[in-house]
């Protein structure tokens, strides 16, 4: 399910840009073109490292996704927050193949209704892009913290800026971890394993 304003997109995704579960190339690239190192002890473990490093990262035999897939409750349930067609699009099914059923929203506003009107721990996990319009990733993240009905699932803020003041700047306004584009399952994987393991 996806809640979005009425407004037209002018680009239609190709499968030909989605080499197996990686983003496309087409998608922006932090702006010095590699990333940053950085762990953060708060109030969890946010870290992130290199995208171009993300194929070479040593991995438990099988993988991260074999590894997630036993520990999670039946349906599980992710929210998926971004303004991108092909982001959400890709997002979307490296969740299905991780056996999530996902809804999604195209920006923070939007995001923070729906959840309004959702019971409590519906979703195991919350993924919100930074740049959106009308209430980026910031903005949404400290707002939801402050919500009354807020029950503390974890949020990963997602985005191709991943340089230490962004993540810091996260983790400030309440953000369990970070996770830099482009990314493939076994990060996505990764990622909730670790959210898991500190909500």
């Amino acid at each position: 399910m996806i809640f979005e304003p009425e407004i037209g997109y002018g680009y239609a995704p190709r499968e030909s840009e989605y080499p197996g579960t990686r983003f496309p190339a087409r998608e922006e690239s932090p702006r010095d073109g590699h990333g940053s190192d950085l762990i953060i002890h708060g109030k969890s473990q946010m870290s992130i490292a290199p995208s171009d490093n993300a194929q070479t990262q040593e991995r438990p035999a099988g993988g991260f996704a074999d590894l997630l897939r036993p520990k999670l409750p039946p349906q599980p349930r992710a929210f998926i927050v971004d303004d991108s067609v092909p982001t959400r699009r890709i997002f979307k099914m490296i969740l299905a193949d991780l056996g999530f059923e996902v809804d999604e929203a195209v920006n923070g506003k939007l995001a923070l209704d729906h959840l309004r009107q959702q019971r409590r721990g519906r979703y195991l996990v919350v993924f919100s892009d930074i740049s959106m319009p009308q209430m980026d990733g910031f903005e949404f993240c400290y707002r939801l913290q402050q919500e009354p009905w807020y029950d503390g699932t974890p949020f990963v803020l997602v985005s191709t800026e991943s340089d230490a003041k962004n993540v810091i700047k996260g983790l400030k306004f309440g953000a369990d971890d970070f996770m830099p584009k482009p990314f493939d399952k076994e990060i996505v994987a990764q990622v909730i394993m670790r959210v898991m393991r500190h909500a």
